[in-house]
């Protein structure tokens, strides 16, 4: 199992809410989407990865 950790400061925090405007009270959703997006794309690449590496079906991968 791969585990990762998202650290965002309070500088980026302070940028986002920045950025979205009336929105701000939407940063803490918008944050946690983001990093739900780049775990699933680091998921995608470390899966693409190990198939170069093995070779084993895809659905052994989807199955975990």
């Amino acid at each position: 199992m791969v585990r990762w950790t998202v650290e965002a400061d309070r500088k980026t925090f302070d940028d986002v809410e920045r950025r979205l405007g009336n929105l701000q009270k939407r940063a803490p959703a918008v944050m946690a989407d983001a990093a739900n997006r780049a775990a699933t794309t680091i998921n995608s690449e470390i899966k693409k990865e190990l198939r170069k590496v093995y070779i084993i079906k895809l659905a052994i991968f989807k199955a975990h």
